[in-house]
């Protein structure tokens, strides 16, 4: 058995299986149904709630397989890894920025929960992908450079393979990919600078930094336009492995050799030849790459003294000249009825989030939020006159084959909007806020 394990395909396959356990049954399986039901009323707030419990699991872990002292152990002082992994304190400062600029939502209880988010899944990554597996490869491979290399590449690779749990949690497949590579690299990066310093401080603080430069772009109402990427062309997939090359730019000082003595400051140069060889692909590949998915922009709009209105029915009534039309939902659709024939339609959704009847002046607005993932949400809405409604199944048919769908940035709920003179449909979402219905076209709803 000693011998087989000695084996790095069969321990690499071995820690594989375990470690997929680990992350997919034990944390993330049994962890998500804890979670199904935690509070939901502040921006990040899934984050924060998911990873403190993720991590209660990975320190049980850590404790059964006696590697505690990841918390503890510090060959080189916390400074020393951070300029190692400059290029990510310098492109979370530069992503950051531009959010703030560009009117991120920096309420204080957004910040303060984004932040701890990122912290919470700084502090958990890296424990469970440096702090266990990597330290489980090393303590069986770790003697020489090509075990040292062997142990931080595949750990690496199954730290971005990690990342294909968010199929399962909506992320498109496309979107999936495309991170998987990115992330084997950032790991394989993180790999090198935690078995450099031995000081998991520091790839823990690398991480959160990095999260809280990319979930602080995700605070800025989107006010342009929308690329959403669901599926992928050859040139998508490559300029995905040029931003992960140019992240392994930083571990060119160590290639030669591993165990050897390698300034802070012979390092710094190769954190700026990335940052800049990383804009520069970015923006060749949002220039370059293929578009795929829908482009909207936003208006604007503002209103005074408005007032919400929240339903929360699971069923809704057109009642017009003795015209009676039901919306209700079954598991995963929605269903039209003509109460009067009884005649029922079904609208087919992927997953539908919350769905409405309003009544205007002179119309009803029906709407429904669907997502066939994450980045794929959108308002669907059919404006009906009330001069137009009838009692024909065809009527019926009419409504299903002419809805329309406007992409959304996120998750919604469903209200009414009013102010003093008008009332609008809106789709509210906690982190971003209103998307209000003018029209055919989604005005964001001015917060200030």
């Amino acid at each position: 058995m000693r011998k087989l394990l000695n084996n790095k395909i069969i321990f690499a396959i071995l820690m594989i299986i375990i470690f997929f356990i680990v992350v997919e049954v034990i944390i993330w399986g049994f962890a998500s149904d804890i979670l199904l039901e935690g509070i939901l009323n502040f921006p990040q707030r899934l984050v924060v709630i998911s990873e403190a419990v993720l991590l209660f699991w990975v320190i049980i872990l850590l404790v059964i397989t006696k590697k505690t002292y990841v918390f503890t152990e510090k060959k080189d002082k916390f400074y020393k890894g951070v300029v190692y992994g400059l290029f990510y304190v310098i492109m979370a400062s530069y992503i950051g920025l531009f959010a703030l600029i560009d009117g991120a939502y920096t309420a204080s209880y957004a910040i303060v929960n984004v932040a701890l988010g990122c912290f919470l899944i700084g502090l958990c990554e890296e424990l469970l992908c440096r702090g266990w597996l990597l330290n489980t490869f090393l303590e069986r491979f770790g003697k020489d450079k090509k075990g040292v290399w062997y142990s931080i590449i595949v750990s690496g690779v199954l730290f971005g393979l990690m990342h294909l749990g968010n199929i399962f949690t909506g992320a498109g497949v496309a979107s999936t990919i495309a991170q998987v590579i990115m992330t084997s690299a950032t790991g394989i990066v993180y790999g090198v600078i935690y078995y450099k310093t031995k000081n998991i401080w520091t790839v823990i603080f690398l991480h959160a930094f990095w999260n809280f430069g990319v979930f602080l772009a995700d605070l800025v109402p989107v006010y342009d336009n929308v690329a959403i990427l669901d599926s992928f062309s050859i040139m998508d997939l490559m300029f995905s492995f040029l931003l992960a090359l140019t992240e392994l730019i930083l571990i060119i000082p160590f290639i030669k050799d591993i165990n050897s003595e390698v300034t802070p400051k012979s390092t710094i140069k190769y954190s700026f030849i990335a940052f800049f060889a990383y804009i520069f692909v970015s923006v060749l590949s949002s220039v370059t790459a293929t578009e795929v998915g829908d482009v909207y922009e936003y208006d604007n709009i503002s209103m005074d003294h408005y007032q919400i209105t929240t339903d929360n029915f699971d069923v809704y009534n057109i009642n017009y000249n003795n015209i009676s039309i039901e919306l209700s939902k079954d598991e995963n659709n929605l269903i039209l009825t003509n109460k009067n024939t009884n005649y029922e339609k079904v609208i087919e959704g992927n997953s539908i989030h919350d769905y409405i009847i309003s009544e205007f002046n002179d119309y009803y607005i029906l709407a429904y939020i669907d997502g066939a993932d994450l980045y794929n949400t959108y308002l669907y809405y059919i404006y009906l006159d009330k001069n137009a409604i009838n009692n024909d199944n065809s009527y019926i048919d009419n409504i299903t084959n002419n809805i329309n769908r406007y992409l959304l940035k996120s998750y919604s709920s469903l209200v009414v909007i009013s102010d003093n003179t008008n009332s609008y449909i809106a789709a509210y979402n906690e982190d971003y806020g209103y998307y209000v219905l003018v029209g055919d076209r989604i005005a964001i709803l001015n917060r200030d």
